[in-house]
């Protein structure tokens, strides 16, 4: 008897574990590069309108984000935000999320798997 719940409590312990979807890189937690009065993170993305919507889109609506862009050529993003409402850890997670790596963060692959062929950069 004592040996079944313990299978149980174990089996229920597994199930309850979360995926880590997004791994931090060395460069978490660190002050973000500002040039030209915007902040600066790289993003790893494809070369197509659609796979820099989709970058843009994943940061535009966080709270205190006023403007972002994302330059194919350079695999930069270009981002302004109120710092009383986010940060640009919590931006780098998010672009992360929709399956790009960032300078700060890295996408699960099977995230990654998700993206449409021409956004893929791997």
């Amino acid at each position: 008897m004592k040996l079944a719940i313990f299978v149980v409590l174990l089996i229920s312990i597994s199930a309850c574990q979360t995926t880590k979807i997004v791994t931090e890189t060395d460069l978490a937690n660190t002050p973000a590069q500002k040039i030209g009065g915007h902040y600066v993170l790289y993003v790893r993305g494809g070369y197509d309108d659609v796979c820099q919507s989709e970058i843009e889109q994943a940061s535009k609506y966080l709270p205190g984000v006023h403007f972002v862009y994302w330059s194919q050529s350079e695999q930069t993003l270009l981002v302004d935000f109120d710092e009383s409402k986010t940060n640009i850890d919590s931006i780098s997670v998010a672009i992360a999320r929709y399956g790009y790596d960032t300078e700060r963060h890295k996408a699960d692959d099977s995230i990654y798997k998700r993206l449409l062929f021409q956004c893929r950069y791997k």
